[in-house]
């Protein structure tokens, strides 16, 4: 066809072309082909090579006390801490307070200074908090009591070693920010009595008996929610709970129509407020505030309704009132793992609390010093 030839293109397009404009064809489409293989081998090595290091590497999680990758960001200063431990991270917590008691609050508000009596009442506790997500922490405690009752007058002496109350948590955190620090969180707790509930030989009165009460012996669900904020050397934080507490036949609450069993016990629910202000300064955190408990009425006795006696057990007068305590605390963040913490709490004012030896139904008047050493990993 004197040299010329006939070609269709991609996309279809036929037209005339001579042997020189073919060859030139010709050889751009040849290097265009090399250079498609030579992609290839690239593409292949490439492969080879990921393959062989996904096969060859270790993987992004720690066991045993290895580093975990998995953990996020936790800051070295107290005061830049949200409400919720971040994921990847576990806490352990050992505390001890001690109170001595020197009084209590009358109907009228007044305190009462004991005469001839002595409390001094002590917990230790052992807790765990573990982040178990980007913005959710399961906690648990469990702790221990001594206790020494002293009546001059009486003669009485009691001492008391032994368990407390242990207590299962979540905490959900709604809202973060992390400059400057915002943290909204709720929580919800549940807990399940472990202290002595057996007051020995009363029947002389509550100043003659023989074993001391630790806790109340009904269960409580406490559900509330906190906030903290965070201005670059000061911060504050509210907490507002609710805790229903749930009915049960303690030993300490004896029926008088059967002496050998137990009357029902409705211990009065709280409202419990909190206000902190914390000052970080260097690696060390100034915290003061102050704690708000109203308590409902507490019930005991026979209830009415036979199918369900708790729901109308009888009123003990003289019981619904509130607590105002005030706390000053120094915690000193030794590393980004280990915390220790010290506090002094004393009572400001209360009313309406009908006197009973046990602080979580009818709370004392005294000081109260505390002590925690923390250990996160």
């Amino acid at each position: 066809m004197d040299g010329t030839w006939r070609a269709c293109v991609d996309g279809g397009f036929c037209g005339q072309m001579n042997d020189r404009e073919f060859g030139l064809v010709h050889h751009k489409q040849s290097g265009l082909q090399k250079h498609h293989r030579r992609g290839v081998h690239v593409m292949g090595l490439r492969s080879i090579v990921t393959t062989a290091a996904l096969l060859m590497g270790q993987n992004a999680f720690g066991s045993g006390f290895e580093p975990k990758t998995m953990q996020m960001a936790f800051p070295l200063w107290s005061i830049q801490r949200g409400l919720v431990l971040t994921k990847g991270w576990v806490e352990v917590t050992a505390a001890a307070s001690v109170k001595e008691s020197t009084g209590h609050w009358d109907v009228q508000g007044k305190p009462v200074d004991f005469d001839a009596t002595s409390m001094l009442h002590s917990t230790q506790s052992f807790g765990v908090r573990y982040g178990i997500g980007h913005h959710t922490e399961l906690t648990w405690s469990a702790t221990s009591n001594y206790a020494e009752w002293g009546d001059s007058n009486t003669g009485t002496n009691v001492t008391h070693l032994g368990l407390g109350d242990m207590r299962f948590g979540v905490v959900y955190e709604l809202f973060r920010q992390l400059a400057p620090m915002l943290s909204v969180a709720t929580y919800a707790e549940y807990k399940v009595p472990g202290g002595n509930e057996s007051p020995g030989d009363a029947s002389e009165g509550i100043d003659r008996f023989s074993y001391i009460v630790t806790t109340t012996g009904t269960p409580d669900v406490t559900l509330g929610a906190g906030l903290k904020r965070e201005w670059g050397i000061a911060a504050i934080t509210g907490d507002a709970g609710y805790v229903w507490r749930l009915p049960g036949t303690p030993l300490y609450a004896v029926d008088p129509t059967n002496p050998m069993g137990n009357g029902w016990v409705k211990p009065g629910d709280e409202v419990r407020l909190t206000a902190r202000f914390d000052l970080q300064v260097s690696r060390i955190q100034i915290s003061c505030g102050i704690d708000y408990v109203h308590r409902s009425h507490f019930r005991m006795g026979e209830g009415t309704n036979p199918d369900h006696p708790s729901w109308t057990l009888p009123v003990i007068e003289g019981t619904e009132g509130w607590t105002v305590d005030g706390m000053a605390g120094i915690t000193v963040n030794i590393t980004q793992k280990w915390d220790i913490f010290t506090s002094y709490a004393s009572p400001i004012k209360g009313q309406g609390l009908y006197f009973f030896p046990l602080d979580d139904v009818s709370p004392t008047r005294g000081e109260t010093v505390s002590g925690a050493i923390v250990f996160r990993y």
